[in-house]
């Protein structure tokens, strides 16, 4: 699992627009943080089957690219929380701003269009590494 993750690896989360912009003194904390304790992320690899299985069909998301600091790394885990055998990361904090290196709109329409988007994030992540 340590090559899983590195200080330098990129994480990503899906968020609802509204909350990602009403989020107060530069920390993002998304629904579900206060019961689950957690932030789900992603691995660029697993964004296309997380929209499927999570958000498809709704509308005003936003992907947040997400370069996690030193102090924030030690809050990270990569987990099977499911028993499916697939490990996610999550973030046992809030989220600061100034972690998020990116906020892109996923496309509304989802299906094709959401893949296609998915596919140029992990082509991006793939040059960029």
């Amino acid at each position: 699992m340590s090559g899983l993750i590195n200080s330098s690896r990129l994480f990503y989360h899906i968020a609802i627009q509204e909350e990602w912009q009403a989020s107060e003194q530069g920390v993002y904390i998304p629904t579900g943080f206060e019961s689950e304790g957690f932030i789900h992320l992603s691995f660029a690899t697993q964004l296309a089957a997380t929209y499927s299985r999570y958000y498809e069909g709704q509308t005003g998301l936003v992907l947040l690219t997400i370069r996690l600091n030193t102090v924030s790394f030690g809050a990270l885990k990569v987990e099977d929380l499911t028993g499916r055998g697939e490990v996610f990361p999550h973030l046992y904090k809030p989220l600061t701003k100034a972690e998020v290196t990116k906020v892109q709109p996923i496309p509304s329409e989802g299906g094709a269009a959401a893949e296609e988007f998915f596919s140029k994030v992990m082509a991006s992540e793939a040059q960029s590494n």
